[in-house]
């Protein structure tokens, strides 16, 4: 298993003596390797070559470590809590934060079955091709007008001598 990131400076990874001794009383020590900070055109080619990505955090504001993988067609392994479920469907385990139990058993899963795991990454591969500047433009525009539209509804309402709808 390959922990990648920085080990220092990083915000995200407050609990590293936390995290080396869970390590160390798992006594797995030996197949747990800290890359530090790894370039994008390396980082690509360990996403392409991985089993599955795991991203257990207790919460994702988006998960894009997990969206890198995936449109290399990488599975991921990531938390309920997040858009990933939605943005990735079919193309990973999501796990409840703190479920062990449920994390171990998808690890064991994708590292097990190749079938799933490349159904998984293909599924992964194409969600993660939905997801464009073009298309997030888009929505987000449509985000807001909807917004606007609703605020001169309300706004008309008003005017009108009504109350707020």
């Amino acid at each position: 298993m390959l922990l990648v990131g920085t080990l220092d400076k990083d915000v995200f990874l407050g609990d590293i003596p936390v995290i080396r001794a869970a390590i160390e009383t798992a006594g797995t020590s030996e197949l747990v390797h800290w890359t530090g900070f790894v370039q994008d055109a390396e980082l690509s080619a360990l996403n392409t070559g991985a089993v599955a990505l795991l991203l257990p955090s207790a919460a994702e504001g988006f998960g894009l470590p997990a969206v890198e993988a995936a449109a290399c067609g990488t599975p991921v392994i990531a938390t309920t809590e997040s858009p990933l479920p939605h943005l990735l469907a079919g193309g990973g385990v999501f796990v409840k934060p703190g479920n062990e139990p449920a994390l171990a058993d998808a690890m064991s899963t994708l590292w097990l079955s190749q079938v799933v795991r490349d159904e998984m990454g293909h599924r992964a591969l194409m969600q993660a091709n939905k997801l464009t500047w073009d298309r997030s433009a888009r929505s987000a525009l449509e985000s807001i007008r909807n917004a606007a539209g609703k605020r001169s509804t309300a706004i008309a309402h008003v005017s009108a001598g009504g109350a707020p709808a």
